[in-house]
């Protein structure tokens, strides 16, 4: 009787242990993701800001460009365009070689 009792006692007593670790797990599972989601919500508030600050910039530079245009209006043609990007830009370079024969010049 009394090994009946030490094996029911012994069983509770890793049961409680199980369930225990099992609640640990869930709790730091549960850190995580919460911790992911405040990564999320950080990493769009940065590009929020980060949209924010170039429209900002595009802004200002159509501004100074209409004070430009504005101040150079007596029959002087200014152009003065900057546009900022975040892509990726290729540039191909094209020669082209004219060779004049100096027989056909005369």
């Amino acid at each position: 009787m009394a090994y009946k009792q030490a094996l029911i006692s012994n069983t509770l007593y890793l049961l409680n242990i199980c369930s225990s670790s099992h609640l640990n797990v869930m709790k730091e599972e549960e850190e995580e993701e919460e911790e992911e989601e405040e990564e999320e919500e950080e990493e769009e508030e940065e590009e929020e800001e980060e949209e924010e600050e170039q429209q900002q910039q595009q802004q200002q530079q159509q501004q100074q460009q209409h004070k430009n245009n504005n101040n150079n209006s007596n029959n002087i043609a200014t152009t003065t365009t900057t546009t900022t990007t975040t892509t990726t830009t290729t540039t191909t370079t094209t020669t082209t070689t004219t060779t004049t024969n100096p027989s056909t010049l005369l």
